[in-house]
C-alpha cells in the first residue's frame, strides 16, 4: 500500500489505495470512515494508543471488549496500533470467512490466550455483555447463564471450551452465525451510518397519497368542507366591501371567517358527544380520532386569520392617518387603546381586537409541544382557560359573531355542566383513592373507588382532580383496569411533569409520614403491581425452575416490599388510603382503542407507559375468555371450545410493548404473567389468538458482537427452562429496536383478516408506524388526549 516506502501516508493516498482493493465492496465506506478517524486520532508516528482506539470505536472506558479488541489488533504487543495493523484487522473482519470471524470471537473470549475458554473467562464475558446491554441481571442468574452456556458448549466435560467446541455451538445455531457475520462489520460503523435513518421530512408526500386519504377519508372531507366554507365566507365579504379600500376588503374577509372558525374549534371539544357518537354505528362518518389534531389545525387557522384581520385594519388605519390627517378623527393610539372609534359596543373594536390577538398569542405559545414536553402542563392548562375571556371579548368585538356562537355555546355549556365537579359528585357520589402502589421509574398506581354507575369501555380515559395535590387542575389519564372489575378502577401515572411528579412525591411522603415502621422486606418476594382485588398480594417464589409457584395472602397493613424478578430487585411501597385522599373524576371518554373489538386482526403497539389502554384491553379479553368457559356438570372439567362471541369480530391479537428500561416491564408484570398462564390453560386456541412481543431498546441488538454471547446464553436458558431472564416471562424479550418492515410483512402474511394497528406512546414512533401502516395497507389508530 505504501508505494514510496515511507512510513507516512496521506489520507488521499490511503483512500486511493483502498479503492483499488478487490475486497472493498459495500462495506468500503465504513472502512474509509474508520481510517479517516484513525488518522485524525493518531499521532505523528501514525499510531494510536488504547484511549484513541476506544474513542474511535465509541466504547466505554471500562469496556471489556475495548481492551480485548485492542489486544487482538495489537499484533506486536507494543501497546500501540499502527495503520497496517488496523487495516489488517478490519479487512479480516469485514471480508474474512466465517471461520476467520469465529476465530476472532474465540480470541475475544479467551482472555489469557491459552487456547481455551474456562468458566471464569466465560462469566467475565457474559457480565460484560450485560453491562454493555444496559441490563440488570443479578449474580445468581448470571451464574445460571454461565452454567447453562458452559454445560452446553463443553461437550467433553473437561472444564474448558475449545475452539472446536465453540464452533460446534455456533453450528447448531445458524442464526447466530448470521448475526456474527453482521456483527463483525456492524460494530465498526460510525453511529450515524449505523442508524441510517430517513429524515421525517421525506415522509411528507405520504400524507397526500391516495392510501392515506382513503384511510382517513372523513378527516380529509372535514378539512375540505371547513376550508371551503372559509373560502366562501372570505370571498363573499371581500366582494361585499369591494368599493372600499383593498385592505378593508381583506380585513372584512378574514373577519367573516372569524365568525365561523371559532365556533368549529369549540365544537371539536365536545367530549361527551364524541364519546356518544363512538358508541353508534355512525361513528365511521366522523373523524373522531382526529378531533384533537383538527382542533389544532382550526386553532392555527384562527391565528392566521386574526393576524390578517388585525394587520389589514392596522395598515388601512395607518394609511388614512398619514394621507388624511386633517379629516381623521382618531389617531393610531386612540384606535388601538381607546374607545368611541369603531365597533358595535362603545366603539371598542380596536381595543378588543388587540386584546383578542394578545390572548390568542399567549394561548398559542403556551400550547407549543416544547412547553408540554418540559412537563409544564399547568402552563398549558391555565393559559387555555383564557378561552372564556377570549370568547366574551370576541362577542364584544364582532357584531355578528354572537349569531354563530349562541347555539354551539349552549351545547358546550351543557357539556361543561355535565363535566363539573358538582355534577359528578351528585351523579357518582364521593370517590376516594383506596390504594396506592409506588412503582419503579416514578409510576404511581392508583386504585380508585368505582361508582356503580361508572361504565366505561376498554381503553377509555378520565380526567381526575385530587384536591390534596391541586384544587383546580384536571389531568387526563387512561384507565388501566378492565371494565369487568366492579369495585375499583386503576390508573397508572408516570412522573414526567410537575403535577405527576408532585403526585408521586405526595404519596411517597404520605407513606413515610404515616408509617414509620412496616413489614420487613422479604428478599425473594414479589408484590403485584396490579393486584386482582382490593389488597396487596404478596408472592413467595418457591422454585426457579419452570413457572414460579405462588402463595398469596391479603395484607391489609402498609408495607415496603422488595420486588425481585429475574432481572434484579428494587423496592415497591404499597398502602391503603383513608378518606382524606378524595379524588374527583370527569369521564369516562372514548378513545380510538374502543374500536378494537370491531377489528379482525388487532396489533396493539405501545411504548413505555403508553401500555395503559392496552392493559385494560388485554384484561378485558382475558376476562371474556374466562366467562366463556364451559363446565361439565359431572366432573367439573371446564373448557373453551372456540373464541368467545363477546370478542365480536376479533380473530387475532398481537401485543407489542417497547420499553427503554428493563424495569418498566414490572409495571404490568402480573398482568403479563396471567396472560401467559391463561394462554397455557387454553392451549392452541389462545396460542392462535394471542401473541406477545417484548422489546427493550436500551440493550444492544443481537447483531452487535458485544451482545452476541449474552443473547446466545439467554436463548439457551429460554429453550431449556422456557423462561426469559430479562422479564421472567415465557415470551423471549427482543433487544434493540423492532424491525418494522419485517414485523409488518409477517403480519400481512398471517391471513387473519384486515389488520388494524392501535398505538399509544411516543409521537416520533407514531409517525413511523403511520407511514409503515399506510405502506402495508393497514389501518392506523393512535391514542390522543
Amino acid at each position: 500500500m505504501n508505494i514510496s516506502g515511507s512510513r507516512k501516508m496521506k489520507i488521499p493516498q490511503i483512500i486511493d489505495a483502498l479503492s483499488k482493493l478487490s475486497c472493498v465492496d459495500k462495506d468500503a465506506n465504513w472502512l474509509l470512515w474508520f481510517e479517516t478517524q484513525f488518522l485524525s486520532i493518531a499521532g505523528d508516528d501514525r499510531q494510536i494508543d488504547f484511549e484513541g482506539f476506544r474513542k474511535a470505536l465509541h466504547l466505554s472506558q471500562s469496556s471489556f471488549f475495548a481492551s480485548r479488541f485492542f489486544s487482538i489488533f495489537d499484533k506486536d504487543g507494543n501497546g500501540f496500533i499502527s495503520l497496517n495493523e488496523m487495516i489488517n484487522g478490519v479487512t479480516l473482519l469485514m471480508n474474512g470467512t466465517q471461520l476467520d470471524k469465529l476465530k476472532f470471537l474465540f480470541q475475544v473470549y479467551d482472555v489469557d490466550g491459552d487456547g481455551s475458554i474456562d468458566y471464569d473467562e466465560l462469566r467475565i464475558m457474559l457480565k460484560s455483555c450485560v453491562s454493555e446491554s444496559s441490563l440488570s441481571i443479578d449474580e445468581e442468574n448470571l451464574d445460571t447463564l454461565t452454567n447453562t452456556f458452559f454445560d452446553f458448549a463443553d461437550a467433553d466435560n473437561n472444564g474448558s471450551i475449545s475452539f472446536e467446541e465453540l464452533k460446534n455451538v455456533f453450528d447448531k445455531y445458524p442464526d447466530i452465525i448470521d448475526n456474527l457475520t453482521i456483527s463483525s462489520a456492524n460494530w465498526l460503523k460510525p453511529q450515524k451510518l449505523r442508524q441510517d435513518k430517513k429524515p421525517f421530512e421525506k415522509f411528507w408526500p405520504f400524507w397526500l397519497s391516495w392510501k392515506h386519504i382513503k384511510n382517513y377519508w372523513s378527516y380529509f372531507i372535514f378539512l375540505s368542507v371547513f376550508f371551503m366554507i372559509n373560502t366562501v365566507l372570505f370571498v363573499e365579504a371581500a366582494i361585499r366591501y369591494r368599493e372600499s379600500m383593498f385592505l378593508v376588503s381583506i380585513a372584512r374577509g378574514a373577519g367573516a371567517c372569524l365568525n365561523f372558525s371559532p365556533v368549529v374549534v369549540l365544537i371539536l371539544m365536545y367530549r361527551h358527544i364524541a364519546t356518544l357518537i363512538r358508541s353508534t354505528r355512525l361513528s365511521f362518518l366522523f373523524p373522531l380520532d382526529k378531533f384533537i389534531k383538527l382542533h389544532k389545525i382550526v386553532g392555527y387557522t384562527i391565528i392566521v386569520l386574526s393576524l390578517v384581520h388585525f394587520l389589514a385594519h392596522l395598515a388601512n388605519f395607518s394609511f388614512i392617518e398619514i394621507n388624511d390627517s386633517i379629516n381623521s378623527n382618531s389617531s393610531m393610539v386612540q384606535y388601538l387603546f381607546g374607545v368611541g372609534t369603531i365597533g358595535w359596543v362603545y366603539g371598542s373594536a380596536g381595543l378588543t381586537g388587540l386584546l383578542l390577538l394578545i390572548i390568542l398569542i399567549i394561548m398559542f405559545i403556551c400550547s407549543l409541544p416544547v412547553v408540554r414536553r418540559k412537563g409544564k402542563f399547568e402552563v398549558f392548562y391555565w393559559s387555555h382557560c383564557l378561552y372564556i375571556i377570549w370568547y366574551i371579548v370576541l362577542i364584544l368585538h364582532g357584531p355578528h359573531f354572537w349569531k354563530w356562537f349562541v347555539g354551539p355555546a349552549i351545547v358546550f355549556i351543557i357539556e361543561k355542566i355535565f363535566r363539573s365537579k358538582l355534577f359528578h359528585i351528585i351523579h357518582y357520589g364521593r370517590t376516594f383513592i383506596e390504594e396506592v402502589n409506588l412503582l419503579p421509574s416514578k409510576v404511581t398506581h392508583l386504585s380508585i373507588t368505582r361508582p356503580p354507575n361508572f361504565n366505561y369501555q376498554p381503553g377509555d380515559y378520565v380526567f381526575i382532580q385530587i384536591p390534596s395535590i391541586t384544587r383546580y387542575e384536571w389531568h387526563p389519564f387512561t384507565i388501566s383496569s378492565a371494565p369487568e372489575m366492579s369495585d375499583v378502577f386503576w390508573l397508572h401515572i408516570r412522573g414526567v411533569g410537575s403535577w405527576t411528579n408532585e403526585l408521586y412525591e405526595h404519596f411517597n411522603n404520605a407513606y413515610n409520614d404515616k408509617y414509620t415502621t412496616g413489614t420487613p422486606t422479604f428478599t425473594g418476594n414479589t408484590v403485584d403491581s396490579l393486584p386482582r382485588r382490593l389488597g396487596t398480594l404478596v408472592h413467595r417464589r418457591f422454585s426457579f425452575k419452570g413457572r414460579e409457584k405462588i402463595q398469596s395472602q391479603d395484607e391489609r397493613q402498609p408495607s415496603t416490599h422488595t420486588i425481585r424478578k429475574y432481572g434484579g430487585k428494587y423496592t415497591c411501597k404499597s398502602f391503603f388510603c383513608d378518606s382524606r385522599f378524595e379524588v374527583h373524576i370527569d369521564g369516562p371518554y372514548g378513545t380510538p382503542s374502543s374500536a378494537i373489538f370491531q377489528s379482525e386482526h388487532a396489533v396493539l403497539i405501545s411504548s413505555g407507559i403508553g401500555v395503559t389502554p392496552f392493559a385494560s384491553i388485554l384484561q378485558s379479553i382475558m376476562n371474556r375468555f374466562k366467562l366463556s368457559k364451559q363446565k361439565c356438570p359431572h366432573c367439573s372439567h371446564s373448557w373453551t371450545g372456540e373464541i368467545p362471541s363477546t370478542i365480536l369480530n376479533l380473530k387475532k391479537v398481537d401485543f407489542i410493548w417497547i420499553n427503554r428500561d428493563q424495569r418498566h416491564f414490572e409495571w404490568f408484570m402480573e398482568l403479563l404473567n396471567e396472560l401467559e398462564m391463561e394462554q397455557n390453560e387454553y392451549g392452541t386456541l389462545m396460542d392462535r389468538f394471542f401473541d406477545m412481543h417484548m422489546y427493550i431498546t436500551s440493550a444492544l441488538q443481537r447483531t452487535d458482537v458485544k451482545a452476541l454471547g449474552l443473547q446466545m446464553a439467554l436463548d439457551l436458558i429460554h429453550k431449556e427452562k422456557n423462561i426469559d431472564l430479562i422479564t421472567g416471562l415465557k415470551t423471549r424479550t427482543q433487544t434493540g429496536r423492532p424491525n418494522w418492515d419485517k414485523i409488518f410483512k409477517e403480519l400481512k402474511e398471517n391471513g387473519y383478516g384486515p389488520v388494524t394497528v392501535f398505538y399509544c406512546g411516543s409521537p416520533v414512533l407514531a409517525r413511523v408506524l403511520s407511514v409503515k401502516s399506510q405502506y402495508y395497507g393497514f389501518k392506523f389508530r393512535k391514542e390522543n388526549f
